[in-house]
């Protein structure tokens, strides 16, 4: 049984007229070598690896000749996608590494004032508010003590929406979800993992209550291509374009663009000085004011994930 399915478009334009930057396959020294770069696997992982499940992937980037966006050809599909969140990824350490990040105050204080700044800007009214692939819940559980917000959790993961549980948020599946049911979507870290983000930011829209807010945030890949270039399958690079899990690689320009095709538009700049741009939403026939926001976090090493 194989665990991926290759992408025969862009996922941001539909065009498919590509080039290929960097092809690798599972055989390749130098490729055995970048899968141990990845510090959340386990020995779940290390098994399927010894016992051959992984021996058809390839690591194919790819970058689309209309928009530049650059992503991987050969992914993980829905069976490799429950593999990866639910036996691959070690819950324990994954919790170990995200409470050990080097500037993990940074991120606390850029989740507070994110929050703050969503407070001010729906000052007349309560805050309806989810997380859209909430992880451990760490933006949650400070929105929840803020009582402005009610607090809904959405992750793939089933390990993780245990966490959230733990903890007292409340977590739903998308059929439990409302058309026009919230007034503030966070998108932290998820437009990099899933085959279709423009898709992804569209489904979203339709939760969204007119005028509502999204945030979205993504890792800064501006650097992939001279990376690419140089041949030098590194921790950088690692940390732009991952196999299995970081296979879109997103700037300022290709985040504009998916925002345009989903019906999402620039509204201001930032309100903290961080590699960011901002977009705002008028989806489909309604009017709304919306947002969407890569924050090209530099405490985050462009959103890599390492111990300190």
């Amino acid at each position: 049984m194989s665990l991926f399915q290759k992408r025969d478009g862009c996922p941001l334009c539909g065009k498919n007229k590509l080039t290929a930057l960097f092809k690798r396959d599972f055989a390749d020294a130098d490729f055995q070598a970048f899968l141990k770069l990845e510090p959340t696997y386990g020995k779940h992982f290390r098994e399927d690896l010894a016992s051959g499940l992984l021996n058809d992937q390839k690591f194919y980037i790819l970058k689309c000749d209309s928009c530049s966006f650059i992503f991987q050809e050969y992914i993980l599909n829905n069976s490799g996608m429950q593999k990866l969140y639910d036996n691959w990824m070690e819950h324990e350490e994954v919790k170990r590494i995200t409470n050990s990040f080097r500037n993990f105050d940074d991120l606390i204080a850029n989740y507070v004032h994110r929050l703050k700044y969503v407070e001010q800007y729906f000052s007349d009214r309560p805050i309806n508010f989810i997380d859209w692939g909430a992880g451990l819940g760490n933006f949650c559980k400070l929105a929840k003590d803020m009582p402005a917000f009610t607090v809904t959790a959405y992750d793939f993961s089933g390990e993780k929406n245990k966490e959230l549980s733990d903890h007292h948020i409340q977590t739903r599946t998308l059929i439990e979800l409302h058309e026009k049911e919230f007034h503030f979507i966070n998108i932290d870290q998820v437009l990099e993992h899933v085959q279709e983000p423009v898709a992804l930011l569209k489904e979203c829209s339709w939760f969204l209550k007119d005028g509502g807010l999204i945030f979205v945030s993504t890792p800064d890949c501006s650097a992939l291509e001279s990376l690419i270039k140089k041949n030098d399958m590194n921790e950088e690079f690692h940390e732009c374009m991952s196999p299995h899990q970081h296979i879109n690689a997103f700037t300022n320009k290709s985040m504009k663009v998916a925002a345009d095709r989903a019906g999402l538009k620039t509204v201001f700049e930032p309100f903290r000085q961080i590699k960011t741009s901002v977009a705002g939403s008028q989806s489909l026939k309604m009017n709304l004011k919306n947002m969407v926001k890569p924050f090209y976090r530099e405490y985050f090493q462009q959103g890599s994930i390492k111990p300190a």
